[in-house]
Formats: C-alpha cells, structure tokens, sequence
C-alpha cells in the first residue's frame, strides 16, 4: 500500500468565551469550543478531500505546535475528540502520530500561579511541569498512557517509519516560553544528551527529519534569527548538523507556508490548518521509497470565506509559488557488504598471522561497538593504518600507526571524532573540574566537550615533544592549590600510558605541570583510540595506564609510577610494540641494525 505524511501545524482551538465568560463574536480559527457541528463540518472536509486525493493511501499524521489557542482544558478536550476522529475516519493508528507542543500550548497562568505558591522563586518559564500540565492530561490521554509527555525533556516524540528509514523527531522549543511571549529555546546539554540516545536507536541508514514550533528563519518577517533566541539557536543548528539531523528542518508557528534551501539545509513551513488568516494550510509528504524521496505537495483552503460556498471555503492545490522545495531527498540504503581493505592496508589475515599469539591474558574489545566498526571503517577506506617498523624516538616505537591527523582534516570526520569523546564521558557519567586537551590532535578534539561541560579548560604538549613548543605553551596558565580534585585528559592515541603519567610528573624550570596535579585525587583519560594489550576483565579497563610498581624494565627516567587514572577509550586497534628496548634497539633489532628501508623515525633522539 502506498504511505503518506500529513503534516498540520497551529489548529488553535479557540475557547467560545473570553477571560471573563462573556461569549465572543469573532473568532480567529474555524475550529472552536461549544461549536462541534461546525468543527466536525471542517473536519470532514479534510477528511474528505484526503481520501479522494490519496486513494488506497495509508497515513501518518504530523503536528507542529499551537494545537490550542489559549492552552485550556476545554480546548484540549475539544481537540482530544477532533484528533480521534481524524485518526478513526483516516485509519490513522496512534503510534503513527507525533505532536509536539507550541507557545500556545503552555497554560500562562498555571505558570504563574506555580512561581506565586514556590518559596524559592525562579522564573515564570522554568515552570515546565506546571505550565505543560493541561497538554501534558491531553497528550498523555490520547496515547492511552502508551506515550508519556515528558516537560523536561528536549525530545517530545519520535516518529519512525522503518520500512522507508525515516525518522521524524519532535523537539519541545518552548522552555523560554512563561508568562510573556518568548522565543524558541532548547538547553544544549539535555539536548545533546538526548541526540546521542537517538543516534544509537536510529543509525546513519535513517533520514532524520527535525521538526519544532519555533522557525529557524523569518518567511514573511525581518528577524534575522526567525523565532529563536539568536545564541541558543546557533548552539541547537550547530547539534543538530553534529547529529546528522539537518536533512530538512519543519516548522509551525508562522501561519505562512514556505519552503527554502538555506545553507544547505531544506526549511518548510507548514502553516495553519484551521487559523483564518493568512488562509488555512497543510502538506502531505507521499513516501516514495523506489526512488527515495518524499514528495512534498501544499494545500490550501480557496475561496476563502464566499458566501455561496462553505464559510471556509473548499480544499485544493496551492499555487501560489511560495517555495521552492518539492521534494526531501532519502538515504539511499547500502548494500551490506563487508568492507574491503584498501590496496595499501593487509588484509585481516594478513595482520592476524604477523601478529604474535594471543596471550592467555587478552581478550579483544567489543567487536560490535558501534564507534569502534564506524572509526574501523572511516581507518579502512581512507588508509589511515599505516604498516612497516616504526622508531618514532627512544621511547616510542612500534609496528603501526594511525594517521589521526588525516583522520581530523574531514569535517565529518572530525565531528564524528569530538561527538564519540564527549558521548563516552556522558554514558560513563563522568564528572571533572578542569579539562585539557593533550597534543595538537587532543586539543582540536577535546573543543566541543571543553564549550559543553563549562569547564576551565588549557592546553599541554605531547611531553616528548616539548621542544617544538613555545614557552606560552607548555603552560597550565592555572594554578590549582588544591581547587580542581578531578582532571580531565582528552587525547587520540593512548599505548601504555607512558606519555600520560610523564607529563603528570614533568618537571621542568620553565613549567610547573607536576605542581598542578600535586592535590589532584583522579585523572581521568579519554582517547580516541587504545592500541595496547586489554586485560582478562573488563574491570580493569579503568586501571590499564596506572603504573603501580616499578618492574625489571622501568624506565625510571621516562617514566613514573601513578594510580590515580581512570581510563575510558572509544575504540581498540592493537598495535604492536618493537620488542627491543632503548639500549638495544639499535644493536639488537634487524631492522634498524641492517637499515632495512621500512624505518620510520619521527623524531630525532634529542
């Protein structure tokens, strides 16, 4: 059977008396309380014409805000009984709906009333629970308790149409919205935390399609940020392009319909489905998952309020040129195919039989964790792993490497890079005083999780390479004294942890990094990648790049002894070690006694 979205927006269900119950004698919308002859008269129209124009169609249903006019619970009931008969006469099930609330939609004196009667007062619109109470009875009765609406939360509902991988997601822009008129405004950090939640339900196959109530852009007014706080939608834009959901943005609010391409990112406005002026509007999205779009086509009431026809006159096509978006392009799907190594990367059974045998001691990491298979695939296709015997300098030499630096050059990239570090320190429910980003690499990944958490946030080089550093930047620039117990280390690579608890100790006349962790009581270290030995337990994953005593081997001038580390990495590519330490390297290992020509040295011994 053939699908189809419909999408309504701003149906203001009016209240048939004023504030002072004196009935009115004009009203704005065509849908009003006390009038339901007259309600169901327009609704059947609707109906009507949907089933003519969309024969043996089945539907999904999409609404964007301001479903009542004043946020009563006489105009939720009356709204509650229109929705139903929409969904009955269409064969619309509930699951197949999604509404979002509007400003509208919040009950301004409830909101009020609930600061009046609060001891410790806070403003009108942080109110969230009281101000959504009447929508939240409406919603919460029409889904039969299946759905519950959340006050607090950035995500309304999701709607997902798995057949055709798409995913609607509704977002509640209302939370500057109190006893005044406002503007759009999610929090970036709740909304971040619920992006992640949605991106591994619904991965990158989905076309994710966000719809508000508030309007990023102005279609018929000259806001330059449209209806939204100008800072907090830049933050929302800016997470919503991170979490790949800027296919199409879709709105209510305005009352006008529009669609345009802005910056690369498909706008619509939907309009009023039952306001009177500008006329009344709507848009079916018919699904075509042949050749993977959704057409996009704008109704409108014409003959708008002619005496010889209905008062509000009757359903059809508009033309009247406003926008130019016509279709929304869908995810084409891949073929599921295993990924083939580049020409110059070995093959995995390559690299299995030049790899000595697993100790009895080491387990491989989650071969199904979805950040790990997405940076496996993005190291496989851009021939990031790099083969041949490395010298990178006295105490760093191994088989392989990872370009990082590559890897960070794309945007997409890169993005995807920051997003993985800052989603392990939200699943891991990691709190921290003071961030630094370790390394050039460290430092451009550790940006996002720096702004997010608010944290003070600096700088530090690699400790073995200091000297390609000015003097400016081997510096903290904060003195700790004991203020910051929990510091934060975000970093690429991590081997044996080495290099952390060195620069942990480092002490040097021209810095005073080890007197800044002097009164730390935890480090904690993110990498992106772990190319080390795991151990038996996961439970000692934590532990991995603690030294607690000092063995045969210890390198006593290059290293220390530490235990205040908690480690949390996002993927695990082994790499392994040259065997041969720094006082024999040169006379012991072939490879650089012989001068075989697959040497790689990094850095000079200095």
């Amino acid at each position: 059977m053939n699908k189809a979205i419909i999408h309504i927006s701003d149906l203001h269900i009016m209240n048939f008396f004023d504030v002072d119950g004196i009935p009115l004698t004009k009203f704005n919308s065509w849908l009003i309380v006390n009038k339901q002859s007259d309600n169901d008269r327009y609704i059947n129209a609707f109906i009507d014409f949907i089933k003519k124009t969309y024969p043996d169609f089945s539907f999904y249903l999409v609404i964007t805000g301001d479903l009542t006019d004043s946020a009563s619970s006489n105009e939720f009931e009356e709204l509650n009984r229109i929705l139903n008969k929409i969904c009955n006469d269409l064969s619309i099930s509930k699951e197949s709906v999604l509404i979002i609330p509007g400003d509208h939609d919040v009950n301004r004196l409830d909101a009020q009333n609930a600061r009046v009667k609060d001891s410790n007062k806070k403003a009108v619109f942080d109110y969230n629970i009281e101000k959504f109470k009447e929508f939240s009875t409406f919603y919460n009765t029409f889904y039969d308790e299946k759905k519950i609406f959340d006050a607090q939360k950035a995500v309304s509902s999701v709607l997902a149409i798995d057949e055709a991988k798409i995913l609607y997601v509704g977002f509640n822009s209302n939370f500057h919205i109190g006893a005044k008129s406002g503007k759009g405004f999610i929090d970036p950090d709740t909304l971040e935390k619920e992006l992640i939640i949605i991106n591994d339900s619904y991965d990158n196959t989905y076309t994710k399609i966000a719809c508000f109530h508030h309007n990023f852009i102005p279609f018929y007014k000259e806001e330059v940020k449209g209806q939204w706080e100008p800072n907090n939608l830049n933050d929302v834009k800016r997470l919503l392009e991170i979490y790949k959901m800027d296919s199409c943005y879709v709105y209510g609010n305005e009352h006008t319909p529009y669609s345009e391409l802005k910056l690369g990112v498909k706008n619509i406005s939907i309009g009023s489905f039952s306001y009177k002026a500008p006329p009344p509007t709507f848009n079916v999205f018919k699904i075509n998952d042949k050749n993977y779009f959704l057409e996009n086509t704008l109704y409108q009431l014409s003959n708008h309020n002619i005496k010889d026809l209905n008062d509000f006159g009757i359903w059809d096509l508009y033309n009247g040129g406003r926008g130019e978006i016509e279709k929304i392009d869908l995810k084409t799907p891949v073929a599921e195919l295993p990924l083939v190594f580049s020409d110059g990367l070995p093959s995995a059974e390559v690299i299995k039989s030049e790899l000595p045998p697993k100790s009895e001691d080491y387990i491989p990491f989650e071969n199904d964790n979805k950040k790990h298979k997405e940076l496996l695939r993005i190291i496989k296709k851009e021939n990031l792993f790099h083969t041949g015997h490395f010298h990178w300098s006295e105490t760093s030499r191994a088989h392989g490497w990872i370009d990082v630096s590559k890897l960070l050059s794309n945007k997409d990239n890169l993005n995807k890079c920051k997003k993985y570090i800052y989603e392990t320190l939200v699943k891991s429910n990691v709190t921290y005083d003071f961030v630094i980003g370790l390394g050039v690499e460290g430092n451009i990944l550790a940006t996002r999780t720096a702004i997010l958490s608010s944290k003070p946030y600096s700088f530090l080089p690699y400790s073995y390479r200091y000297d390609d550093h000015s003097k400016f930047e081997k510096l903290l620039n904060f003195d700790n004294n004991s203020k910051f117990k929990t510091i934060l280390i975000i970093t690429d690579v991590v081997h044996d942890g080495r290099t952390i608890r060195k620069l942990i100790h480092k002490k040097r006349e021209e810095d005073t990094t080890s007197e800044f962790f002097v009164g730390v009581e935890k480090i904690i270290v993110v990498s992106l990648f772990y190319t080390g030995q795991l151990p038996n337990s996961k439970d000692k994953y934590h532990d991995i790049i603690n030294k607690h005593e000092e063995g045969e081997d210890f390198d006593s001038e290059n290293d220390h002894l530490e235990n205040r580390i908690e480690f949390h990495f996002v993927s695990h590519i082994k790499v392994e070690e040259c065997p041969y330490n720094k006082n024999n390297y040169k006379t012991d290992c072939i490879i650089v006694k012989e001068g075989l020509g697959c040497i790689h040295k990094f850095y000079t011994e200095k």
